[in-house]
């Protein structure tokens, strides 16, 4: 289940952009920066702040925020939901639990090599029996 973002720890602003936009680009401020403020929040855990750490960076004030900047469309409203997305998809990995480790077998147990030298043996043996025999034999 992924985590509920809280709205009280998210901080927008908004520039303009230089994306699409034609000359509205030079009067209205489209482009989103989204700071999100995880570690003052009382909605996530300590394990939960640790593990949000490793993608974090940090302000100059000493804060670790999570930085989302998104201008790719024509509006803000467009650019705001794209960003709340994409700090949604960096929350979701970040807070994804590890995948087990896998122990690696490293060759043939010796059952499994001596099933195989015996079914080599018996074919080996099946295709001996079909070749024509040495002009040594015939004497």
């Amino acid at each position: 289940m992924p985590l509920e973002i809280h709205p009280d720890d998210l901080m927008f602003r908004f520039s303009r952009s230089g994306g699409p936009g034609g000359q509205n680009v030079n009067k209205v401020s489209t482009a989103v920066r989204l700071v999100y403020r995880y570690a003052g929040s009382q909605f996530l855990t300590d394990g939960q702040k640790a593990l949000l750490a490793a993608v974090a960076t940090t302000t100059r004030d000493g804060e670790s925020v999570i930085v989302v900047e998104a201008d790719t469309h024509r509006t803000q409203g467009m650019n705001r939901a794209l960003a709340l997305r994409k700090l949604q998809e960096i929350v979701d990995r970040a807070l994804e639990p590890p995948l087990p480790e896998r122990v690696v077998v490293i060759g043939l147990p010796a059952s499994a090599k001596a099933v195989r030298s015996r079914r080599k043996k018996r074919r080996g043996a099946v295709k001996a029996s079909r070749r024509a025999p040495l002009e040594e034999d015939w004497e």
